[in-house]
């Protein structure tokens, strides 16, 4: 080598060949400030070439000669310790120390491979006994579809269970209807119809349909009442939204379709009366504990009393049009003067045990009769007293009572239990008897009693879930005395019996839905029987 050369060269020196037949071989090495020698023994002995001896160390490297072991600025391998040591930015690119400290030295202020803003200060180093990058896409789409596998083996396990729950109710609905066609059949065995030809071939009267429509599309009708001076229908009706409150529609009997809705109530309705006197007057009282007098010339509510709890039942008082009557939701009753606004000018206690009055039914010339969910009586006012008398104690809960106000002539619909767990209902016809005890003194009128004389009992409906309305009216001419009409909830029919005989005389057609309530009716000397579903009206003409 020449002196004041500035170019090192690389310098190969050959040692003689040793007794055991490997060469060795020296190899100078460029470094920054140093000048290294290293000798590598090469193996002569069995003809071995260089590139064998430098094979191990070539495979060595190309075990971890992979893009994700290398510097992004060098392309070199990353180390575990020392100048190239493996580090990070807080964007998370990998590089090695001394490239990322020349490149942020150099007035580089963001990464490499993002572009995020970058300083020497977020450099981290990072410890590794060995860095391997795996793939883990593979794992990760097999991770999804087993989440995905796992949602539908869940909404297949739900879809089974419901189907499952469905196939039980679907039997337990065929058994029920099993027993409800057992039950049709032999009721349809016990009332027997009599023929509809009289004894000279001549067809009997009956109910046939004149009229039917739809009074609220939405529902909420339950209670009915006619006026005959009007020819008009009151049925009450609960809207579905609380603002709108409960009311009461005005159906006109010479055009149907001629309806009017009054808001009176913010709760529903229970009861609802029209004033006998014919002066368009409706008594209507509701559980927002409220009984008030409605206008219906006008549609405006004239007269309104608070009462301490709901109101279940109210009616006129036909010995004094100024009075009214409503039973409280715990067995009293109060009495109203229509010319004293301030409250209730008289009490009366309750009839049995303290529950809802369900009916109240005022007698000419004998005080009301009160009919609550398990007890019937009557109060008097004698010698300006009122006294109480209990006159039946039903075995039963009644849901309906109805009073023929000439002869006395009571029908309570009661709701009776069977083996099988189902109610039915029977309708329990009877009469209300006075007799009046001679006093001591000549001079004071006799007290009067009451007595309750059990008839017929009329076999419903087997369902007996709804709190229908029955009636007992008398009938037209040649029909009969009395005449029964109450509703068969699972029929949706109407079933009507001659009260004295208790025969039913008709079935009319079924309806859509369960019979509610019904009113028999008088217009222009004809006869009709109106019934009034949660939806639609129907009116049947006698004839």
């Amino acid at each position: 080598m020449e002196a004041g050369t500035e170019e090192i060269q690389e310098v190969e020196i050959i040692a003689e060949l040793p007794s055991n037949g490997i060469a060795e071989e020296a190899v100078l090495i460029e470094d920054d400030d140093l000048q290294i020698f290293e000798v590598i023994p090469r193996n002569v002995a069995n003809n071995g070439t260089e590139e064998e001896a430098k094979r191990p160390r070539l495979e060595e490297c190309s075990d971890v000669d992979d893009e994700g072991q290398r510097c992004t600025i060098c392309f070199e391998l990353w180390s575990n310790c020392g100048r190239h040591q493996l580090c990070s930015l807080k964007c998370g690119h990998l590089f090695g120390l001394s490239c990322i400290q020349r490149w942020l030295g150099g007035g580089n202020k963001r990464c490499p491979q993002c572009n995020a803003r970058a300083k020497k200060s977020h450099i981290r180093p990072l410890y590794a006994s060995s860095l391997v990058a795996v793939d883990s896409s593979e794992r990760d789409r097999v991770l999804e579809e087993l989440q995905v596998e796992r949602r539908a083996r869940q909404m297949a396990e739900e879809k089974q269970a419901k189907a499952v729950f469905d196939c039980q109710m679907a039997r337990v609905e065929v058994e029920r209807l099993k027993r409800s066609l057992g039950d049709l059949e032999r009721l349809s065995q016990q009332n027997v119809f009599p023929s509809q030809l009289s004894g000279n071939g001549m067809q009997t009267p009956s109910y046939h349909l004149q009229t039917s429509c739809i009074v609220s599309e939405d529902g909420g009708v339950r209670l009915l009442d006619f006026s005959s001076e009007q020819l008009i229908l009151a049925a009450s009706k609960q809207r579905l939204t609380p603002l709108s409150g409960c009311g009461i529609l005005k159906i006109s009997l010479l055009d149907t379709n001629h309806r009017e809705y009054v808001a009176i109530h913010t709760k529903p309705l229970k009861d609802l009366h029209f004033n006998p006197c014919g002066d368009g007057l409706l008594l209507s009282c509701s559980l927002d504990k409220t009984v008030k007098l409605t206008n219906l010339h006008s549609n405006i509510v004239v007269q309104s009393y608070m009462t301490p709890s709901p109101v279940w039942s109210c009616s006129w008082n036909r010995n004094d049009h100024n009075s009214i009557f409503c039973g409280l939701g715990n067995g009293k009753v109060l009495l109203f003067d229509l010319r004293r606004t301030s409250g209730p000018v008289t009490e009366l206690a309750a009839v049995g045990k303290p529950c809802p009055v369900i009916s109240i039914t005022s007698l000419r010339g004998c005080g009301i009769l009160v009919a609550t969910l398990g007890d019937m009586g009557i109060c008097n006012e004698q010698r300006s007293t009122w006294q109480q008398q209990h006159l039946l104690k039903s075995g039963a809960p009644i849901s309906s009572m109805n009073v023929n106000p000439d002869s006395l002539h009571t029908m309570l619909s009661v709701r009776l239990s069977t083996e099988v767990g189902r109610p039915r209902c029977q309708h329990q016809i009877g009469q209300v008897q006075q007799r009046h005890d001679s006093a001591g003194d000549a001079s004071e009128t006799p007290s009067v009693k009451y007595s309750y004389i059990p008839g017929v009992q009329l076999e419903g409906g087997m369902h007996c879930t709804l709190m229908t309305r029955s009636r007992l009216y008398s009938p037209p001419e040649g029909a009969g005395e009395l005449l029964a009409a109450a509703a068969d909830e699972m029929t949706r029919t109407v079933c009507i019996w001659d009260v004295h005989s208790g025969i039913m005389k008709q079935r009319l057609p079924p309806c859509s839905s369960p019979v509610l309530d019904l009113q028999h009716l008088t217009m222009n000397d004809s006869h009709f029987l109106a019934t009034v579903t949660d939806r639609e009206l129907n009116i049947y003409n006698w004839r």
